[in-house]
């Protein structure tokens, strides 16, 4: 039983979103509709989630999880490499992941190796998270 527990609280360290990912969709307002998400964790973690809401809502998530506004200015602790949302999971994602999260109007919030990138268009938000 030891041995598990220590097996449990390792694979926690080596993925610090296992315990967050449920937040992203709990936070999500009630009438949101066509939720799409995917993740993948081996080494790293990455989280694509795609769903339609207003504005309105989408402002409110964003400011939930501490999200500005990513300009020539921003300035991370982090290589900003990881801004780019470019899905590599092309079979489970590509088909729905339709926005380039262009970098003059997406909202990020960075912690460490943590990554949270967000984008409103045509209805729809679309929210990309890397651990690594």
């Amino acid at each position: 039983m030891r041995n598990t527990w220590y097996l449990l609280i390792s694979l926690l360290m080596l993925n610090p979103c296992a315990l967050n990912e449920g937040s992203f969709r709990t936070e999500l307002p009630n009438d949101a509709s066509d939720i799409k998400e995917f993740s993948y964790s081996e080494m790293d973690y990455t989280y694509y989630l795609k769903v339609n809401i207003s504005r309105a809502q989408f402002e409110v998530y964003i400011s939930h999880f501490k999200m500005s506004l990513h300009g020539d200015t921003s300035t991370y602790s982090d290589d900003t490499i990881w801004l780019d949302t470019k899905s590599t999971f092309t079979d489970e994602v590509n088909s729905w992941w339709d926005s380039e999260l262009k970098k003059d109007s997406m909202y990020v919030s960075q912690k460490g190796r943590e990554w949270i990138i967000a984008r409103f268009s045509n209805g729809s938000m679309y929210l990309n998270v890397h651990s690594h």
